[in-house]
């Protein structure tokens, strides 16, 4: 998230080109299959729009992960959300920030030990800065530890964050890439670096990396301590400062660090990206087609392996030189020092099909996972797509869906106007309160600058984002790894299970004049032996078991659209194997996704009684 600036309105100036192989990355033939779980719900109870979701993983339990988003209205501060089974079930996690509210940029990451650091651009009175907290319980809540204010510019935008995990003799360090305005008139950005050596509690810097109309992506932090910070960059402005608005290239460039983020080498082009220009750009707007990035922000990650592709860094963004938007791909075999020409990758057959809006991450055993949005010109829904590559990004494995729901094109719900105040800088208005009003469709048509993707200690992918299929964009989740599709026994034999299963609900809607109970519904396997669908419950009784019948309600509980049509007992509802991504097993502990159930509730003690059915092996 950013506050509106003329980058906003304007496309930068054109630079020179670096050569672009137009050929692309082949798929790898022999890569093991994709294996995904369900598409979870991280904020359940959201009445708004969420955009630029993050994500991390505890560096001390596989199962924990942490998320957060930006309400993309600005009207509330955002919050944090814990899962400990490894993204099944989502429970907020406080902020502890005392005063101050927080507009947006979310970024989480994890530190070398137990910490998950949890930073997001906001105010402390009239004040404009970063809000930096800590957890150091597993993420179950956070300590406001920092606001950090900048004392060399015009405030910061965009800060970006990472923690040297290394065995080096930066362990520990805390970095932020930000940008920051040099001046208004003309405007002057900087990129440049924060870093602090004590967990967050005091930041050095920024130390500055280039400046002019500039934007930073991420930083890498590699084994031996080195940063790698990436930027883009266009060229040199006009008389105004501002670059022209018909131009459409910008360098992508990455500088290197070896001191901790003190010093920098100069930095050099790696690539560039073509945007759309911004008569183009207003155009699509228009229409409402919005199958391209926003705001393209490269992304970059390297491998932690020390056996595999041991800092192998990645880098992929969008580009849309052909007029759609296409990844481009680049690695660093050398510590950032020479780079291999961008290629496209994971194209589809289809010319004017898309992909953009891309996050990158390495596990622990050297694949490269790559998720991003594609847009279908055919069908004119956009998905959440993933693929890996084994092998240092030389070849990928096919990309598979893993977003269960295919989200049509266009502006999502909640694109109505939301007012935002904030006092005015400029000395001739000083003292005046300016108050905006924000769309949240128009102003992050493709869900903002960036999304962000974990990985935990288990090598398994969690990528996040964000879609409207349930009217709101929303925060979703899926757990993805490598490796071959778990086998079914042939041996299954269909059981009552409802002993073994629990059944979980998501926020519900209430319809007072219909007295309709909307909610979603998910089966948890709370035994110890797999199960395997498809799963049925089945209503079985219409009253609490538990409460005389002379008490029972006179009017019973409607079931509304059970999958056989009926509405009280012998109702139906099924869960098959696509509730369960392509996993084709309940594992203990796991989860379906979720499906809604519809029921009319009357009476003084409503109540229905269920039967789970489902699979399990013989052997048992």
């Amino acid at each position: 998230m950013r506050r509106p600036t003329l980058r906003d309105l304007i496309i930068g100036a054109a630079v020179p080109a670096v050569a672009l192989c137009l050929g692309a990355v082949v798929l790898g033939a022999g890569f093991a299959s994709i294996r995904y779980g369900p598409n979870m719900l991280v904020d359940s109870k959201a009445l708004t729009s969420y955009v630029e979701p993050a994500i991390a993983s505890d560096p001390s339990d596989a199962r924990t992960l942490v998320a957060s988003a930006e309400l993309a209205s600005f009207n509330a501060p955002p919050q944090a959300f814990v899962s400990h089974d490894g993204g099944y079930d989502w429970h907020a996690a406080p902020l502890l920030l005392g005063r101050g509210t927080l507009l947006g940029d979310v970024q989480l990451a994890s530190g070398p030990n137990a910490d998950i650091y949890f930073a997001a651009l906001g105010a402390q009175g009239e004040r404009h800065g970063i809000h930096f907290c800590a957890s150091t319980n597993h993420g179950d809540w956070f300590n406001h530890i920092a606001f950090i204010e900048n004392h060399h510019g015009r405030g910061f935008d965009h800060e970006q964050l990472a923690v040297d995990t290394s065995r080096g003799r930066y362990r520990g360090r805390v970095y932020m890439s930000v940008l920051y305005i040099v001046r208004l008139q003309p405007q002057l950005n900087a990129c440049g670096l924060l870093w602090s050596t004590d967990g967050g509690r005091r930041f050095h810097g920024p130390v500055k990396v280039i400046d002019g109309w500039c934007f930073n992506s991420r930083p890498i932090v590699l084994s031996d301590g080195t940063v790698i910070f990436p930027f883009y960059i266009n060229g040199a402005p006009g008389a105004s400062g501002v670059p022209s608005s018909g131009a459409r290239a910008q360098n992508v460039d990455v500088a290197i660090s070896r001191d901790g983020g003190k010093m920098f080498t100069p930095p050099r082009t790696i690539g560039t990206y073509e945007w759309l220009g911004a008569a183009e750009y207003k155009r699509r707007m228009a229409e409402a087609k919005t199958d391209f990035d926003g705001d393209p922000v490269p992304q970059f990650a390297a491998g932690p392996s020390p056996l595999t592709h041991r800092d192998v860094i990645y880098g992929a963004w969008s580009d849309m030189r052909t007029g759609d938007s296409r990844l481009l791909f680049t690695k660093s075999t050398d510590e950032g020092r020479h780079w291999s020409r961008p290629v496209r990758i994971l194209t589809t057959g289809h010319p004017h099909d898309a992909q953009y809006q891309v996050s990158l991450a390495v596990n622990g055993r050297g694949v490269l996972g790559v998720a991003y949005l594609q847009y279908s010109s055919t069908t004119g829904r956009i998905m959440e797509m993933f693929a890996d590559s084994a092998d240092g990004g030389t070849t990928f494995s096919r990309p598979v869906a893993i977003q269960s729901t295919p989200e049509k094109i266009g502006f999502p719900a909640n694109s109505g106007y939301f007012p935002i105040a904030s006092r005015l800088p400029s000395s001739a208005l000083k003292g005046r309160t300016f108050i905006g009003f924000v769309n949240p469709a128009r102003r992050f048509p493709s869900g903002g600058d960036y999304v962000q993707m974990a990985v935990d200690r288990s090598g398994a992918f969690h990528p996040v984002w964000a879609d409207a299929r349930t009217g709101t964009s929303q925060i979703w989740t899926a757990s993805v790894s490598a490796g071959a599709a778990t086998s079914v026994p042939s041996n299954l034999a269909e059981a009552d299970v409802t002993g073994d299963v629990d059944v979980q609900f998501g926020a519900r809607t209430w319809d007072k004049a219909r007295h309709l109970l909307t909610i979603p519904v998910r089966l948890r396997n709370i035994g110890k032996l797999p199960l395997y669908p498809p799963f049925t419950v089945a209503i079985t009784q219409l009253r609490d078991p538990l409460v005389p019948a002379s008490w029972a309600p006179r009017v019973t509980p409607s079931l509304v659209n059970a999958d056989n049509g009926r509405h009280g007992v012998g109702a139906v509802y099924t869960y098959g194997s696509r509730m369960l991504g392509n996993l084709s097993v309940l594992e203990p502990g796991a989860e379906t996704a979720p499906r809604t159930w519809k029921i009319v509730v009357n009476g003084q003690y409503p109540a229905i009684v269920v039967r789970v059915d489902g699979y399990e092996s013989r052997e048992r």
